[in-house]
């Protein structure tokens, strides 16, 4: 190519593929970096990429566009993928994985930052070089994330390790790279996918089940939550190891290994983090989201305000489980809170007809539900509860 005999000399292909990664070296510097072919519709996002200077990031030197192809010219890593790193381990240490997680989550928030989704984390897009530093690799499938779309333009990642928004589903956006990394980390730990073999470490299993939720409400919602995870495992796995005898748990509270005040913020945080991940309209942390929760959750404390303002003590009661039921189950199914919906036979189905049959179910339970609870209630209002309810019923109708 003449793109060589300018400023590089092309060593050797990197793998046996058409048009794949080659080794070159700059014939100024001597320095070598990897040649790769890109489609030209990439160019504005890796430009942007380019603009981006992080540890765990691999340095691009420069992008070259010519006769309608684009070809970038990125660091070369001294090292070995991660899946060659676990082919020769029979399993990684739980250090070990947690500190991959760790370097992976922090380039993720760098890229997020800037709306740019990796889609394709996988174990061969990580690299481990000769002195340890974990580098985020491969940007075929990187896309711009603006929440615009309900789809993307085209399906790209990995089977095994996409997220399923990842196949038409709906738009990926952070919480798809979230999805593949958990995916990553179960097979750092057990050699398997997910779905074959979930891990059971008890440092990490909880952190791979909520990333690999298929409910995208339900992961991490961004990658500093799921960094700040990681780091609060990694600290009581180190805590542990320096105090063996200790339960880490227990220290933290009872030894004061950390001050009094640092807890104290952990709790605040916990309670801002319940807010986030369980409230609706909290969840995404979007403003207009948020404004329209509110503004539906005063709705509701005054129409319970004026509608348990009647009757007696039992007439309240009775009042507002039936209003709890008629109105406040509905949304709370719709919403999904507390992630109720992984309690619902069916609704996560990848097959219509099955999906359809869940929301059947749940139509079902609260028609009869609404039924009974109004036909046993009304046995058991006050006279006078019922006779102005009939009431205000003849006033609404003349």
């Amino acid at each position: 190519m003449n793109l060589e005999k300018g400023h590089y000399k092309e060593i050797e292909a990197l793998t046996e593929k058409e048009n794949g990664p080659v080794l070159v070296r700059n014939i100024q510097t001597k320095e070598f970096f990897v040649r790769k072919k890109y489609a030209l519709t990439l160019q504005n996002r890796l430009e942007k990429l380019s603009l981006i200077t992080h540890p765990h990031l691999p340095k691009i030197e420069e992008i070259v566009t010519s006769n309608n192809e684009l070809w970038l010219y990125e660091e070369f890593i001294h090292g070995k993928n991660l899946q060659e790193y676990i082919q020769l381990n029979q399993q990684l240490p739980t250090e070990t994985t947690l500190e991959i997680a760790k370097s992976v989550t922090e380039a993720l928030v760098v890229l997020h930052e800037k709306n740019l989704i990796h889609r394709d984390i996988k174990l061969t897009n990580i690299m481990i070089s000769n002195d340890g530093v974990i580098k985020l690799i491969d940007f075929d499938a990187i896309r711009f994330y603006d929440g615009t779309k309900d789809t993307d333009t085209v399906n790209l990642g990995t089977l095994g390790f996409a997220a399923p928004e990842q196949f038409g589903f709906a738009e990926t956006d952070e919480r798809s790279d979230i999805y593949s990394l958990g995916v990553v980390l179960n097979v750092c730990l057990t050699k398997n996918y997910p779905k074959d073999q979930l891990t059971t470490n008890v440092y990490l299993k909880d952190i791979v089940q909520k990333s690999i939720n298929l409910d995208p409400s339900n992961r991490f919602q961004s990658a500093k939550d799921m960094q700040a995870a990681i780091h609060q495992q990694l600290t009581l796995l180190k805590i542990e190891k320096n105090h063996p005898k200790q339960n880490p748990k227990v220290s933290v509270e009872k030894k004061r290994l950390v001050p009094k005040t640092s807890i104290q913020k952990t709790v605040t945080k916990e309670q801002s983090n319940f807010i986030r991940h369980y409230v609706p309209g909290f969840r995404t942390n979007q403003l207009w989201k948020k404004v329209i929760a509110c503004f539906g959750y005063l709705c509701i404390f005054l129409l319970y305000s004026i509608m348990l303002s009647r009757g007696t003590p039992l007439d309240r009661f009775l009042e507002g489980i039936t209003y709890t039921v008629l109105f406040i189950f509905p949304l709370i199914i719709l919403t999904n809170f507390l992630s109720i919906k992984k309690w619902i036979p069916f609704i996560h189905s990848n097959k219509l007809w099955a999906v359809c049959c869940g929301w059947l179910l749940v139509g079902i339970c609260w028609f009869f539900l609404s039924g009974i609870t109004i036909q046993t209630f009304e046995n058991l209002y006050s006279p006078e509860f019922i006779e102005q309810r009939e009431l205000n019923s003849t006033d609404s109708k003349t």
